[in-house]
Protein backbone atom coordinates (compact mmCIF):
# COMPACT_ATOMS: atom_id res chain seq x y z
CA UNK A 1 0.00 0.00 0.00
CA UNK A 2 0.92 3.64 -1.25
CA UNK A 3 2.79 5.59 2.19
CA UNK A 4 2.79 2.42 4.33
CA UNK A 5 5.97 2.54 6.63
CA UNK A 6 8.29 -0.45 6.11
CA UNK A 7 8.76 -2.03 9.66
CA UNK A 8 12.77 -1.77 10.00
CA UNK A 9 14.70 -4.58 10.68
CA UNK A 10 16.04 -5.98 13.72
CA UNK A 11 19.62 -7.62 14.03
CA UNK A 12 20.66 -9.69 16.71
CA UNK A 13 23.64 -9.50 18.02
CA UNK A 14 24.39 -12.84 18.56
CA UNK A 15 25.19 -13.65 14.57
CA UNK A 16 28.25 -11.99 14.54
CA UNK A 17 30.25 -12.10 17.40
CA UNK A 18 33.52 -10.31 16.27
CA UNK A 19 33.12 -6.88 17.28
CA UNK A 20 36.10 -4.87 17.92
CA UNK A 21 38.37 -8.00 17.55
CA UNK A 22 41.78 -8.09 16.36
CA UNK A 23 42.07 -9.08 12.77
CA UNK A 24 44.15 -12.21 12.77
CA UNK A 25 47.88 -11.98 11.54
CA UNK A 26 47.37 -14.86 8.90
CA UNK A 27 44.63 -15.84 7.41
CA UNK A 28 43.61 -18.46 4.49
CA UNK A 29 39.96 -18.29 3.20
CA UNK A 30 38.82 -21.16 0.85
CA UNK A 31 35.99 -21.04 -1.54
CA UNK A 32 33.57 -24.17 -1.25
CA UNK A 33 35.46 -25.93 -3.53
CA UNK A 34 38.40 -25.87 -1.78
CA UNK A 35 37.44 -27.02 1.65
CA UNK A 36 38.27 -30.94 1.06
CA UNK A 37 41.75 -29.94 1.09
CA UNK A 38 41.11 -29.12 4.70
CA UNK A 39 38.20 -31.72 5.84
CA UNK A 40 39.87 -33.51 8.20
CA UNK A 41 36.79 -36.29 8.23
CA UNK A 42 37.15 -36.62 4.69
CA UNK A 43 41.24 -36.88 3.87
CA UNK A 44 44.35 -36.03 5.24
CA UNK A 45 43.71 -32.30 4.77
CA UNK A 46 46.57 -31.75 3.17
CA UNK A 47 46.87 -28.16 3.22
CA UNK A 48 46.34 -28.03 7.32
CA UNK A 49 50.01 -30.14 6.88
CA UNK A 50 51.59 -27.68 4.45
CA UNK A 51 50.92 -24.90 6.68
CA UNK A 52 52.18 -26.42 9.76
CA UNK A 53 54.92 -27.24 7.77
CA UNK A 54 55.28 -23.62 6.72
CA UNK A 55 55.57 -22.70 10.56
CA UNK A 56 58.07 -25.01 10.97
CA UNK A 57 60.31 -23.74 8.31
CA UNK A 58 59.98 -19.97 8.81
CA UNK A 59 61.02 -20.96 12.45
CA UNK A 60 64.04 -23.35 11.40
CA UNK A 61 65.02 -20.29 8.57
CA UNK A 62 64.47 -17.36 10.78
CA UNK A 63 63.64 -18.50 14.41
CA UNK A 64 60.45 -16.12 14.66
CA UNK A 65 57.47 -18.75 16.14
CA UNK A 66 54.55 -17.42 13.40
CA UNK A 67 51.39 -16.90 15.37
CA UNK A 68 48.49 -19.76 13.82
CA UNK A 69 47.15 -19.35 10.88
CA UNK A 70 43.47 -18.74 10.77
CA UNK A 71 41.49 -21.17 8.11
CA UNK A 72 38.25 -20.22 7.07
CA UNK A 73 35.63 -21.33 4.03
CA UNK A 74 34.02 -17.62 2.55
CA UNK A 75 31.09 -18.43 0.35
CA UNK A 76 31.35 -15.06 -1.41
CA UNK A 77 34.67 -16.46 -3.05
CA UNK A 78 34.37 -18.64 -6.14
CA UNK A 79 34.28 -22.43 -5.54
CA UNK A 80 37.78 -22.66 -6.29
CA UNK A 81 39.17 -19.21 -5.28
CA UNK A 82 41.04 -19.21 -2.24
CA UNK A 83 42.61 -15.57 -0.94
CA UNK A 84 45.55 -14.85 1.86
CA UNK A 85 44.68 -11.53 4.92
CA UNK A 86 47.40 -10.19 6.87
CA UNK A 87 46.15 -9.03 9.82
CA UNK A 88 42.74 -8.52 7.81
CA UNK A 89 44.46 -7.04 4.82
CA UNK A 90 44.14 -9.19 1.41
CA UNK A 91 47.75 -9.49 -0.03
CA UNK A 92 47.57 -12.26 -2.59
CA UNK A 93 45.07 -15.20 -3.68
CA UNK A 94 44.01 -17.05 -7.28
CA UNK A 95 40.68 -17.67 -8.66
CA UNK A 96 40.92 -20.71 -10.45
CA UNK A 97 42.27 -23.45 -8.36
CA UNK A 98 39.68 -26.47 -10.00
CA UNK A 99 41.31 -29.84 -9.14
CA UNK A 100 40.08 -31.10 -12.82
CA UNK A 101 43.20 -28.85 -13.66
CA UNK A 102 46.69 -28.13 -13.37
CA UNK A 103 49.09 -25.69 -13.64
CA UNK A 104 52.26 -25.85 -15.25
CA UNK A 105 55.19 -24.31 -15.15
CA UNK A 106 58.25 -23.98 -17.33
CA UNK A 107 61.49 -24.95 -15.32
CA UNK A 108 63.79 -24.14 -18.20
CA UNK A 109 64.15 -27.77 -18.95
CA UNK A 110 60.67 -27.80 -20.88
CA UNK A 111 61.41 -30.01 -24.42
CA UNK A 112 58.24 -28.96 -26.50
CA UNK A 113 55.41 -26.32 -25.55
CA UNK A 114 52.12 -27.71 -24.20
CA UNK A 115 48.74 -25.81 -25.01
CA UNK A 116 46.40 -24.95 -22.48
CA UNK A 117 45.19 -21.48 -21.06
CA UNK A 118 48.08 -19.21 -20.11
CA UNK A 119 48.07 -17.41 -17.15
CA UNK A 120 50.63 -15.73 -14.41
CA UNK A 121 51.10 -17.52 -11.70
CA UNK A 122 50.05 -16.35 -8.00
CA UNK A 123 53.35 -16.09 -6.47
CA UNK A 124 55.68 -14.85 -9.17
CA UNK A 125 54.15 -13.82 -11.29
CA UNK A 126 55.85 -16.25 -14.16
CA UNK A 127 54.47 -17.47 -17.14
CA UNK A 128 52.19 -20.56 -16.75
CA UNK A 129 49.70 -22.66 -18.55
CA UNK A 130 46.42 -23.96 -17.02
CA UNK A 131 45.46 -27.74 -18.77
CA UNK A 132 43.41 -30.62 -17.82
CA UNK A 133 44.35 -32.99 -15.48
CA UNK A 134 44.14 -35.62 -18.35
CA UNK A 135 47.31 -33.98 -19.53
CA UNK A 136 49.30 -34.43 -16.72
CA UNK A 137 51.82 -36.28 -17.10
CA UNK A 138 52.08 -35.32 -20.65
CA UNK A 139 53.08 -31.72 -19.28
CA UNK A 140 55.50 -33.74 -16.59
CA UNK A 141 57.34 -35.47 -19.00
CA UNK A 142 57.82 -32.67 -21.49
CA UNK A 143 59.72 -30.48 -18.63
CA UNK A 144 57.09 -28.64 -16.49
CA UNK A 145 56.58 -28.48 -12.84
CA UNK A 146 52.75 -29.35 -11.96
CA UNK A 147 52.68 -28.81 -8.39
CA UNK A 148 49.22 -29.78 -6.87
CA UNK A 149 46.89 -26.53 -5.89
CA UNK A 150 47.46 -27.33 -2.02
CA UNK A 151 51.59 -26.72 -2.54
CA UNK A 152 50.50 -23.98 -4.85
CA UNK A 153 49.05 -22.12 -1.55
CA UNK A 154 51.85 -23.69 0.34
CA UNK A 155 53.96 -21.57 -1.33
CA UNK A 156 52.09 -18.89 -1.79
CA UNK A 157 51.51 -18.27 1.48
CA UNK A 158 55.61 -18.55 2.37
CA UNK A 159 56.52 -16.30 0.26
CA UNK A 160 53.83 -14.03 1.86
CA UNK A 161 55.37 -14.68 5.20
CA UNK A 162 59.39 -14.36 4.11
CA UNK A 163 58.40 -10.99 2.36
CA UNK A 164 56.30 -9.81 5.53
CA UNK A 165 58.84 -11.21 8.22
CA UNK A 166 59.05 -7.78 10.45
CA UNK A 167 54.94 -7.92 10.68
CA UNK A 168 54.82 -10.76 12.99
CA UNK A 169 57.22 -9.51 15.83
CA UNK A 170 55.02 -7.83 18.96
CA UNK A 171 56.02 -7.42 22.16
CA UNK A 172 54.70 -10.40 23.33
CA UNK A 173 56.58 -12.41 21.00
CA UNK A 174 59.88 -10.71 22.20
CA UNK A 175 59.38 -11.46 25.46
CA UNK A 176 58.75 -15.49 25.23
CA UNK A 177 62.58 -15.11 22.94
CA UNK A 178 64.05 -13.84 25.75
CA UNK A 179 62.33 -16.04 28.41
CA UNK A 180 63.79 -19.28 26.37
CA UNK A 181 67.10 -17.50 26.59
CA UNK A 182 66.58 -16.57 30.77
CA UNK A 183 66.42 -20.67 31.35
CA UNK A 184 69.78 -20.90 30.08
CA UNK A 185 71.59 -17.67 30.76
CA UNK A 186 69.76 -15.68 33.14
CA UNK A 187 72.79 -13.04 33.27
CA UNK A 188 72.38 -12.04 30.51
CA UNK A 189 68.86 -11.37 30.26
CA UNK A 190 69.59 -9.98 33.64
CA UNK A 191 71.94 -7.88 32.68
CA UNK A 192 70.44 -6.16 29.52
CA UNK A 193 66.73 -5.82 30.75
CA UNK A 194 67.15 -4.97 34.32
CA UNK A 195 70.98 -3.30 35.12
CA UNK A 196 71.38 -1.57 32.13
CA UNK A 197 67.60 -0.88 31.50
CA UNK A 198 67.25 -1.78 27.81
CA UNK A 199 63.82 -1.54 27.10
CA UNK A 200 61.62 -4.03 25.53
CA UNK A 201 60.44 -2.24 22.70
CA UNK A 202 64.37 -1.10 20.85
CA UNK A 203 64.43 -4.57 21.52
CA UNK A 204 62.04 -5.02 19.26
CA UNK A 205 63.31 -2.87 16.98
CA UNK A 206 66.57 -4.40 16.59
CA UNK A 207 65.10 -7.49 16.01
CA UNK A 208 62.61 -6.13 12.98
CA UNK A 209 65.99 -4.37 11.54
CA UNK A 210 67.57 -8.06 11.48
CA UNK A 211 64.42 -9.76 10.03
CA UNK A 212 63.99 -7.13 7.14
CA UNK A 213 67.19 -8.34 5.89
CA UNK A 214 66.30 -11.75 6.48
CA UNK A 215 69.15 -12.43 8.57
CA UNK A 216 67.94 -15.19 11.59
CA UNK A 217 66.99 -14.13 15.06
CA UNK A 218 67.43 -17.79 16.44
CA UNK A 219 70.69 -17.64 17.96
CA UNK A 220 68.87 -15.11 20.95
CA UNK A 221 71.62 -15.44 23.32
CA UNK A 222 74.76 -13.66 21.05
CA UNK A 223 72.26 -11.08 19.86
CA UNK A 224 71.72 -10.44 24.08
CA UNK A 225 75.31 -10.88 24.53
CA UNK A 226 75.92 -8.29 21.94
CA UNK A 227 73.52 -5.99 23.22
CA UNK A 228 75.18 -6.38 26.24
CA UNK A 229 78.56 -5.21 25.18
CA UNK A 230 77.87 -2.50 23.26
CA UNK A 231 74.83 -0.97 25.33
CA UNK A 232 77.22 1.86 27.13
CA UNK A 233 78.17 2.82 23.82
CA UNK A 234 74.26 4.48 23.98
CA UNK A 235 73.81 3.76 20.25
CA UNK A 236 70.35 3.72 18.45
CA UNK A 237 68.95 0.55 17.31
CA UNK A 238 69.59 0.25 14.06
CA UNK A 239 73.35 0.33 15.14
CA UNK A 240 72.80 -2.24 17.18
CA UNK A 241 71.74 -4.35 14.53
CA UNK A 242 75.02 -3.70 12.40
CA UNK A 243 77.22 -4.96 15.69
CA UNK A 244 75.00 -8.09 15.62
CA UNK A 245 75.19 -8.79 12.00
CA UNK A 246 79.40 -8.99 12.56
CA UNK A 247 78.91 -11.39 15.31
CA UNK A 248 76.44 -13.02 13.35
CA UNK A 249 78.42 -13.23 10.34
CA UNK A 250 79.51 -16.38 9.74
CA UNK A 251 75.84 -17.68 9.45
CA UNK A 252 74.10 -14.88 8.10
CA UNK A 253 77.12 -15.36 4.77
CA UNK A 254 76.97 -18.82 5.13
CA UNK A 255 73.06 -18.32 3.28
CA UNK A 256 75.02 -16.66 0.44
CA UNK A 257 77.29 -19.53 -0.50
CA UNK A 258 77.56 -20.85 -4.16
CA UNK A 259 77.45 -24.86 -4.86
CA UNK A 260 80.87 -24.65 -4.62
CA UNK A 261 81.09 -23.77 -1.14
CA UNK A 262 82.75 -20.39 -2.31
CA UNK A 263 81.38 -16.88 -1.60
CA UNK A 264 81.15 -14.61 -4.93
CA UNK A 265 81.23 -11.37 -4.29
CA UNK A 266 81.09 -7.68 -6.43
CA UNK A 267 82.93 -5.06 -4.61
CA UNK A 268 82.10 -1.57 -3.55
CA UNK A 269 84.98 0.58 -4.50
CA UNK A 270 85.56 3.71 -2.49
CA UNK A 271 84.02 5.79 -4.67
CA UNK A 272 80.58 4.54 -3.94
CA UNK A 273 81.36 4.24 -0.36
CA UNK A 274 81.75 7.92 -0.59
CA UNK A 275 79.13 8.93 -2.62
CA UNK A 276 76.68 6.75 -0.55
CA UNK A 277 77.75 8.32 2.72
CA UNK A 278 77.99 12.28 1.22
CA UNK A 279 74.77 11.33 0.20
CA UNK A 280 73.20 10.25 3.61
CA UNK A 281 70.35 11.64 5.66
CA UNK A 282 70.46 10.26 9.18
CA UNK A 283 66.84 10.90 10.84
CA UNK A 284 66.87 12.28 14.63
CA UNK A 285 64.33 9.85 15.28
CA UNK A 286 65.97 6.44 17.28
CA UNK A 287 63.12 4.64 15.48
CA UNK A 288 63.85 5.94 11.92
CA UNK A 289 66.82 4.15 9.61
CA UNK A 290 69.18 6.80 7.64
CA UNK A 291 69.11 6.54 4.09
CA UNK A 292 70.17 8.22 1.30
CA UNK A 293 69.06 11.38 -0.76
CA UNK A 294 69.80 11.85 -4.33
CA UNK A 295 69.22 14.05 -7.45
CA UNK A 296 67.66 12.84 -10.37
CA UNK A 297 71.08 12.59 -12.20
CA UNK A 298 72.99 11.55 -9.16
CA UNK A 299 70.26 8.16 -9.23
CA UNK A 300 70.55 7.68 -12.74
CA UNK A 301 74.41 7.60 -12.85
CA UNK A 302 73.89 5.28 -9.75
CA UNK A 303 71.50 2.83 -11.10
CA UNK A 304 73.22 2.63 -14.31
CA UNK A 305 76.43 1.83 -12.69
CA UNK A 306 74.70 -0.69 -9.88
CA UNK A 307 73.49 -2.44 -13.37
CA UNK A 308 76.42 -3.04 -15.03
CA UNK A 309 78.35 -4.66 -12.02
CA UNK A 310 74.88 -6.97 -11.58
CA UNK A 311 75.14 -7.94 -15.68
CA UNK A 312 78.91 -9.32 -14.25
CA UNK A 313 76.62 -12.41 -11.66
CA UNK A 314 73.61 -12.75 -13.70
CA UNK A 315 75.94 -13.75 -16.38
CA UNK A 316 77.64 -16.12 -14.52
CA UNK A 317 74.27 -17.25 -12.55
CA UNK A 318 74.97 -16.30 -9.36
CA UNK A 319 73.42 -14.90 -5.92
CA UNK A 320 74.41 -11.14 -6.30
CA UNK A 321 76.18 -10.39 -3.01
CA UNK A 322 77.96 -6.58 -2.55
CA UNK A 323 81.08 -5.98 -0.19
CA UNK A 324 81.26 -2.23 1.03
CA UNK A 325 82.52 -0.37 3.94
CA UNK A 326 81.10 -1.07 6.90
CA UNK A 327 79.90 2.77 7.44
CA UNK A 328 78.18 2.64 4.06
CA UNK A 329 76.76 -1.05 4.66
CA UNK A 330 73.12 0.20 6.32
CA UNK A 331 72.98 3.07 3.41
CA UNK A 332 73.40 0.74 0.65
CA UNK A 333 71.01 -1.71 1.88
CA UNK A 334 68.35 0.59 2.44
CA UNK A 335 68.75 1.91 -1.26
CA UNK A 336 68.48 -1.13 -2.71
CA UNK A 337 66.61 -3.02 -0.92
CA UNK A 338 62.58 -1.99 -1.83
CA UNK A 339 63.53 -1.88 -5.57
CA UNK A 340 66.36 -4.91 -5.89
CA UNK A 341 65.25 -7.32 -2.75
CA UNK A 342 67.25 -9.99 -3.97
CA UNK A 343 70.46 -8.58 -3.61
CA UNK A 344 72.37 -8.82 -0.53
CA UNK A 345 74.81 -5.89 0.92
CA UNK A 346 77.60 -7.48 3.47
CA UNK A 347 80.33 -5.35 5.01
CA UNK A 348 83.53 -5.43 5.42
CA UNK A 349 83.87 -6.29 8.89
CA UNK A 350 81.29 -8.88 8.45
CA UNK A 351 83.50 -10.39 5.71
CA UNK A 352 86.64 -10.24 8.18
CA UNK A 353 85.40 -12.56 10.62
CA UNK A 354 84.91 -15.36 7.79
CA UNK A 355 88.66 -15.09 7.73
CA UNK A 356 89.40 -18.87 6.22
CA UNK A 357 85.98 -19.92 6.52
CA UNK A 358 84.98 -19.83 2.87
CA UNK A 359 87.12 -19.53 -0.58
CA UNK A 360 86.24 -15.90 -1.69
CA UNK A 361 86.04 -14.91 -4.88
CA UNK A 362 85.67 -11.07 -6.16
CA UNK A 363 83.62 -11.26 -9.57
CA UNK A 364 84.20 -7.43 -10.30
CA UNK A 365 83.44 -3.99 -9.10
CA UNK A 366 80.33 -1.65 -8.44
CA UNK A 367 82.27 1.83 -9.27
CA UNK A 368 81.28 5.01 -10.99
CA UNK A 369 82.64 8.86 -11.25
CA UNK A 370 80.04 11.43 -10.06
CA UNK A 371 82.16 13.73 -12.17
CA UNK A 372 81.57 12.63 -15.17
CA UNK A 373 78.11 12.91 -17.83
Amino acid sequence: MAGRRRKPKIYDERCYTNFGEQPSPLEIQLGYGLIPLVDKEGNNAPLLEDITYVRNQIDGEYGLPLPSVHVRDNMCLEPYEYKIFLHGVEVGGYKKCDPHYVMCMDTGYVTEEISGEKIKDPIFGLDAVIIHESKHMEAYFQGYVTPEWHVVIKNHLYEIIRKNLTKFLDQSMVNKLVEKVRKTNPDVVSDVFFMKLFLVSDFKLVLNQLLDEEVSIRDMNTILETIADYLPEKLKPYELAEKIRQRLALSIISNYLEEDKSLHLIKVSPSVNKFIEDHAYYPDSRVEIPYCTMDELSSKKFTKAFNEAMLLIQKKNLHPVLVCASSARILLAQSLHHNMPGVRVISDLELYTLKDAYPIKVEGDFSFDETKA
